[in-house]
């Protein structure tokens, strides 16, 4: 009987691999779920800002930092509709202090009647590697240390690739973390987070 296979949506979005939500065409948070879903929480301030009950009602600009960042997910979802291109997937970084973590994003479109009515948003992990220590992917400990110095200098971060925009004489090296470190960066700094070129030119192109 179909009426057997009819769940909630929070039913359908526990039985996906990874972590996923839906939001409202107007970029609201209706449900979220995933088999990762409570790790991840977990891995977050001990849950409570990514938690079901403090997610859901909330737009997802709320989450999502850095106005570019924003840019480059309202052009994903500006590129989908209910007849033509229905997905969008890129890979980005997510990494931990001691983890380097690539993650595959997809974002649908959820429509009704060839009505748009919404986004599904369905991330999963592609690759988890160890590495030692690097404290720019830390953001408790920068926040304890912007806090403490609230005049520190910015560091752009590329929200994909996690590449930082190291200042010179050319203009900027954007490098990763740990040749940051060896160039003589330091942990003083709050984030600011875009898109590297490199990043950039790859999605527009």
């Amino acid at each position: 009987m179909i009426s057997e296979f009819q769940v909630s949506a929070a039913g359908l979005l526990s039985a996906l691999d990874g972590c996923a939500y839906i939001t409202s065409s107007e970029h609201v948070i209706k449900e979220c779920g995933g088999t990762d879903w409570e790790r991840f929480a977990a891995e977050n301030e001990g849950g409570r800002e990514v938690a079901r009950q403090y997610v859901c009602g909330r737009a997802i600009w709320d989450f999502i930092l850095g106005r570019e960042t924003q840019d480059f997910y309202r052009e994903c979802m500006d590129r989908l509709d209910c007849g033509g291109q229905r997905a969008v997937s890129f890979t980005f970084r997510c990494d931990a202090p001691s983890v380097r973590r690539e993650i595959r994003m997809s974002i649908s479109s959820i429509c009704r009647d060839g009505v748009l009515i919404g986004y599904l948003f369905h991330s999963q992990l592609i690759a988890e590697t160890e590495r030692p220590r690097v404290t720019l992917m830390d953001r408790d400990a920068l926040l304890r240390s912007y806090r403490a110095q609230a005049s520190l200098p910015t560091l752009q971060v590329c929200s994909l690739c996690l590449k930082v925009l190291m200042e010179n004489a050319d203009g900027g090296l954007w490098c990763e973390p740990e040749e940051y470190y060896r160039r003589g960066g330091t942990d003083a700094v709050r984030l600011s987070h875009g898109l590297c070129p490199v990043c950039a030119q790859t999605w527009r192109s």
